[in-house]
């Protein structure tokens, strides 16, 4: 019973924390793309080229954290 009750908190916890995680996610990536177009616009090429991959890993990474949320949401 105890263990059962343990992982009922640990969803219910997923699935408040989850969605938080993506909108995080989102405003890093908005905030990211700002300083990207600067470092652009100043002509820092290398510096622009590691943002834009700092910015498409955030994309990836929250694609896998809805997902895991999708599967969550599904199967409990």
């Amino acid at each position: 019973m105890n263990n059962e009750s343990n992982r009922e908190k640990y969803i219910k916890k997923l699935k408040i924390i989850i969605p938080h995680w993506i909108e995080h996610n989102n405003e890093h990536i908005s905030d990211h793309g700002k300083w990207l177009k600067d470092a652009e616009k100043f002509e820092l090429k290398e510096v622009g080229s590691e943002l834009r991959k700092a910015v498409a890993l955030l994309k990836q990474a929250n694609e896998h954290i809805k997902l895991a949320n999708k599967k969550l949401n599904k199967n409990v």
